[in-house]
């Protein structure tokens, strides 16, 4: 399971001259089109800097790329999360494609964070 849940940072990056660059890239290990894995993200240390007893309520995951017609679409399913970890699982998947994930959270206090993960589909 390493490197298949990541934590989500708990800040976004700041270039040397302190300027804002944006939320922080993440990237799962890439997977077969035939494997079926659970990836996920560690929300805690984003959630302690709200506060200390804040904790994800509610996860939401999803992509914007879905073709109907096509049977190697990525499917996301069994969404679940449990102290501050978010899990999805996936299946199937483009070869050679690089797909973007979205994680959506609201938090225990009314807080709505988001993270994006990239994740490639490769032939082992």
């Amino acid at each position: 399971m390493a490197g298949r849940i990541i934590p989500v940072p708990s800040d976004e990056i700041s270039d040397l001259d302190g300027s804002d660059v944006g939320a922080v890239p993440l990237e799962w290990p890439g997977k077969d089109p035939d494997e079926v894995l659970d990836f996920g993200l560690d929300w805690n240390a984003r959630c302690a800097v709200n506060s200390p007893i804040d904790q994800v309520a509610l996860s939401e995951w999803f992509y914007d790329f879905v073709d109907a017609n096509n049977d190697n679409t990525l499917n996301l399913f069994l969404e679940s999360f449990s102290y501050g970890v978010t899990r999805v699982w996936l299946e199937k998947g483009q070869v050679g494609r690089t797909y973007k994930i979205t994680n959506r959270v609201t938090t225990t206090a009314d807080r709505v964070m988001e993270q994006t993960v990239s994740i490639t589909i490769r032939e082992r």
